[in-house]
């Protein structure tokens, strides 16, 4: 049997370049990068909150653009891996369980304690008076 170099239709290199330009159009680091590049820049403590199984790819973007923000993800066993500086739980998917259950409540935990601790400094900043200039 002789050893043959395979030759490429027209067709399949297009169907190789569509195949990989879908690929990289549903990089989910890509588009949150691409996505929070658009996006102001809200003033004061924010919190990252990614979901699913692409939620550590997701994070670990928004953490590239944002900077050391609090971040959570909750995502499966098998999407699991270390995100330096964020907090990875896992749940049950496609059966939810009850880890699920107990990291559903979690985001909006964080973002009632950060709304607090913003309303608390906002009201410090409005309270301070002032030193009082001593005479010439």
């Amino acid at each position: 049997m002789e050893d043959r170099e395979a030759v490429e239709t027209p067709e399949a290199a297009l169907a190789r370049a569509l195949f990989a330009a879908g690929v990289a159009a549903a990089d989910p680091g890509r588009a949150v990068r691409e996505a929070l590049a658009l996006a102001p820049r809200p003033a004061g403590r924010r919190l990252i909150v990614a979901v699913g199984k692409a939620a550590c790819a997701m994070a670990a973007a928004a953490r590239e653009v944002l900077g050391a923000e609090e971040t959570l993800i909750v995502t499966t066993d098998g999407a699991a891996r270390a995100v330096p500086g964020a907090e990875v739980l896992c749940a049950g998917h496609p059966v939810p369980d009850a880890r699920g259950l107990d990291a559903a409540g979690l985001p909006e935990g964080r973002v009632w304690r950060a709304a607090t601790i913003e309303a608390a400094r906002a009201r410090l900043d409005a309270d301070e008076v002032p030193a009082a200039q001593a005479p010439a």
